[in-house]
């Protein structure tokens, strides 16, 4: 699934010229392999696997997180990294799944990314911002997320 939606975002680089788009993870070492089997813009950096620091740095960086996830399972943890760093996430619907809440994150399906990046402005996201934080610390906090299972353990 990683794959698939860096080929989307190659895709959605070439018709956003204007933008620079970051890859961060395991993938990346895949296309650096097969890159004469790729066309891949010269508007998307391959970072591969960084660490912690030259995360941050990143997520510093950038104005958004563009998720074109559309298929795996399971929630995707690097969601709640965007969302809890303050970070716009532009998704799929496929990629909130697990999240009730999606009233901070922008939804629009891979073809129609490119437009939602060239309306996208950082500036007039301080609610989006703020809705993706509360629902992060709300819902997939590890305070919470563990509290059902700390309760049963006081139970037994």
């Amino acid at each position: 699934p990683n794959l698939e939606a860096c080929e989307k975002i190659f895709d959605i680089a070439k018709q956003c010229p204007d933008e620079v788009f970051l890859l961060m993870g395991s993938q990346c070492s895949y296309f650096l392999q097969k890159r004469d089997q790729y066309d891949i813009p010269a508007n998307v950096g391959l970072l591969g696997l960084v660490s912690e620091d030259e995360k941050l740095k990143v997520f510093n960086t950038v104005d958004f997180a563009l998720n074109p996830m559309l298929s795996g399972s399971g929630t995707n943890l690097k969601m709640f990294d965007y969302m809890s760093g303050g970070i716009p996430v532009i998704t799929t619907s496929f990629g909130t799944r697990g999240i009730q809440d999606t009233s901070g994150l922008i939804i629009a399906e891979v073809d129609e990314m490119p437009e939602a990046i060239r309306k996208f402005k950082l500036s007039e996201q301080s609610t989006t911002i703020q809705s993706a934080r509360r629902t992060v610390e709300e819902e997939f906090d590890w305070k919470v997320i563990v509290r059902p299972l700390m309760e049963r353990l006081k139970k037994m």
